[in-house]
């Protein structure tokens, strides 16, 4: 489904390329948050965490930290680092 959504986003002419990225990048960090959820793995969670807070070009940033959060509670504490 995500990589519909990606490709339909490529495709698309009508969407400036800026915006294109943001919505690929946000895209992106949610298929990597889906695949660690199922993997409860808080080494990589925490990777995924510092690439997010460093990418400045992704759409709904405070929602996809909160999602990191939210795998942290339910799967409890998946890494003793995780901060």
């Amino acid at each position: 489904m995500i990589d519909s959504y990606m490709h339909n986003l490529s495709a698309d002419k009508t969407i400036p390329s800026k915006v294109k990225i943001r919505y690929k990048n946000f895209a992106y960090f949610v298929k990597k948050l889906f695949q660690l959820r199922e993997k409860q793995n808080g080494f990589k969670l925490n990777n995924i965490k510092e690439k997010l807070n460093d990418e400045i070009n992704v759409e709904y940033k405070k929602w996809l930290l909160d999602r990191i959060i939210e795998i942290k509670v339910v799967h409890g504490d998946i890494s003793q680092n995780f901060q």
